[in-house]
């Protein structure tokens, strides 16, 4: 018997803490900590300690809450947001334990009902400012009815008064279209479909003494139809709107080569290192071949006459014949771009609207294949276009005008014509050859606003 009292003396004073600490109400801070941290910040302002299970709870997740005169229990329903938690207070100790079916119920349909709340009071500020804004337009259009039966009932002069006096006229008639504005009503992203055709022109310049390879280019090779693709998402700060996205282009040149080099005269000497007894050369293709013995290499030389002498040298003198060099290959690079543009709008959207949006930006070009030969930097063979060291990101420049018509509220077709123009250098430094590009075409699109 006086265990039994001793124990009821010992753990009701406890339960009776425990009930009360629900009440323990306080005001908190917590930026982007991890729940476990959250829980030793709790426990710190409010002087209790947490006991848990840690695989019962995802602890490392990032939380982010600030509260005001609010109860513990409702800080950890907030921050923990897990109906298979409950929460158990005892003297000092808070212990998260597994809920029991019955209570995992009770927390899911509160939640639902605070969830029905909140939409109900948004759903409610939303109707007070569309009925407020009604009012307002009725408003303006009695003042409006008065100020017309004012000016009917006035005589000639007074309209002629108010004729050479239009402010108030025009300041109402300013409200009104403020009002009627689709800037209250813009659906704030959009998402666009485009192709573009579109036309390559290149400009080539070198420090190195390279004029004539870049006239060969420019007389030999010509832009043909190109085509790009894009998906492209926008956001709408009222008129003025944000583009990003990614698109998909192919450029294409044709090269039409027929040259001809010149013959040269060339003399070569080369080293000899063993003075031993050479084979009678024979008759190849009009020509002779003759051995040097240094680096092992044969030479094919056309009516030449080679003496060697005492010292340790072998002296050629020949011709080289015509070289012709032709070439009717089609050069196509392909690119993954990545816009930033930025429009204005002027006009509105909707269905059978039209607007106009002026847009500038930066393109992020990152090639991913090449082919098709062109001429080499020297201007004298073809190189596979693969070989030459392309820049890896290639910055351009974009200017454009965009036009678009309303089927319906959210869908819209459209066309924007466009030019632009790369920042930096097609090719690396080290190629000896720099290569600008510039681009001109329109595009045709479709256009969902959400």
């Amino acid at each position: 018997m006086r265990f039994i009292l001793a124990y009821l003396f010992v753990i009701v004073p406890l339960l009776g803490f425990s009930q009360s600490l629900k009440d323990i109400r306080i005001s908190i801070v917590i930026e982007d900590q991890t729940l476990e941290q959250a829980l030793i910040q709790i426990g710190e302002v409010a002087q209790v300690n947490f006991s848990y299970d840690s695989k019962l709870i995802q602890f490392d997740k990032k939380v982010t809450y600030t509260a005001e005169n609010t109860s513990i229990e409702e800080i950890l329903d907030k921050i923990i947001n897990d109906p298979t938690i409950d929460y158990l207070f005892i003297n000092r100790q808070v212990i998260l334990k597994k809920a029991s079916p019955e209570q995992q119920e009770i927390r899911i349909q509160k939640r639902k009902i605070e969830e029905q709340k909140i939409k109900k009071a948004k759903k409610e500020r939303v109707e007070k400012r569309r009925k407020a804004e009604n009012k307002r337009a009725e408003k303006i259009k009695e003042q409006l009815a008065k100020k017309n039966a004012e000016l009917a009932a006035a005589d000639s002069s007074n309209l002629s008064k108010l004729e050479q006096k239009p402010d108030t006229i025009a300041s109402t008639s300013l409200v009104v279209s403020t009002i009627n504005d689709d800037s209250l009503k813009v659906n704030k992203w959009n998402f666009d479909i485009v192709y573009s055709p579109l036309f390559i022109k290149d400009k080539y310049t070198s420090n190195g003494g390279l004029k004539s390879t870049i006239n060969l280019i420019n007389q030999n090779e010509k832009a043909i139809l190109s085509h790009a693709i894009s998906f492209r998402f926008g956001r709408s700060f009222n008129k003025v709107k944000v583009e990003t996205g990614l698109t998909y282009s192919s450029t294409y040149k044709q090269g039409d080569y027929n040259l001809t080099i010149p013959l040269t005269d060339t003399v070569e000497s080369y080293d000899i290192t063993d003075k031993g007894v050479y084979s009678d050369p024979f008759v190849k293709n009009s020509g002779y071949y003759i051995l040097s013995l240094k680096d092992t290499t044969w030479f094919t030389n056309y009516d030449s006459t080679w003496i060697p002498k005492l010292d340790t040298t072998v002296v050629t003198d020949y011709q080289t014949t015509d070289t012709v060099i032709n070439n009717n290959d089609k050069i196509r690079v392909d690119h993954i771009m990545i816009p930033l543009l930025i429009s204005y709008r002027f006009g509105q959207i909707g269905k059978n609207k039209w607007a106009v949006a002026p847009k500038l930006g930066v393109i992020a070009a990152f090639t991913i294949s090449r082919s098709g030969r062109t001429l080499n930097n020297e201007g004298n063979a073809f190189v596979q276009t693969n070989e030459i060291p392309f820049t890896k990101v290639l910055l351009i420049g974009y200017s454009g005008l965009n036009i678009s018509y309303g089927l319906s509220d959210n869908t819209a077709i459209f066309a924007e014509v466009f030019y632009t123009q790369s920042i930096n250098n097609v090719y690396k430094p080290e190629y000896g050859l720099s290569r600008s590009i510039s681009s001109f075409g329109s595009t045709i699109g479709l256009r969902y606003n959400f």
